[in-house]
């Protein structure tokens, strides 16, 4: 297997955009009590991932994560739900990079289509992990509810509500700011 070099460049990117995904979690957008969470965040994880790929906006998600426990941003009940909820959740929103190269080869609708699919993927997999969470800790402080309907109803609209924002953002700046999405590549050495 071969191990894949980060150069100092989009290291920056990484540490830069990260540092945008967490200043952007200071901002409360949640409905009902935090149980609904629009994560701003995301829109610059997107954004790396389409820049820098897979690789790149994994490790920005992992950081991120490690970024809202150190600095208290985190709920966390106990280690296991901690894991779930945090470097696993937010690196596998990171799974926005996997459309890094096809998004390019779009044109017109196909290119929303592609975003679409990315956002739905990225967001997907990070909800998917708190939908888990809510299944097995967090409905203990509701149990006159169905614990799957419980961590559905509230994950899925947060999903839906952060696959529009993620979708509706990167589509406008994809079509307002193209150059935003290019990142320069080293020239390969042979």
């Amino acid at each position: 297997m071969q191990t894949r070099k980060m150069n100092v460049g989009e290291l920056a990117e990484i540490a830069m955009l990260t540092a945008f995904s967490f200043a952007l979690s200071y901002i409360p957008l949640q409905i009902g009590s935090a149980l609904i969470d629009i994560s701003l965040g995301l829109v610059p994880l997107a954004v790396l991932g389409i820049r820098r790929g897979v690789w790149a906006s994994l490790t920005s998600g992992f950081i991120w994560s490690l970024l809202l426990i150190i600095f208290g941003k985190a709920f966390i009940l106990n280690l296991t739900q901690g894991i779930l909820e945090y470097p696993i959740a937010f690196t596998m929103a990171g799974l926005f990079g996997l459309f890094s190269k096809s998004i390019f080869e779009k044109k017109g609708k196909n290119v929303f289509c592609t975003i679409l699919c990315m956002a739905i993927l990225g967001v997907g997999a990070r909800w998917f992990c708190h939908f888990l969470a809510g299944m097995i800790f967090w409905a203990t402080f509701v149990p006159e509810q169905n614990p799957f309907i419980y961590s559905f109803t509230w994950n899925g609209i947060s999903f839906l509500l952060n696959v529009l924002l993620v979708t509706t953002v990167i589509f406008l700046l994809w079509n307002t700011s193209p150059n935003l999405f290019k990142a320069k590549r080293p020239a390969s050495r042979s």
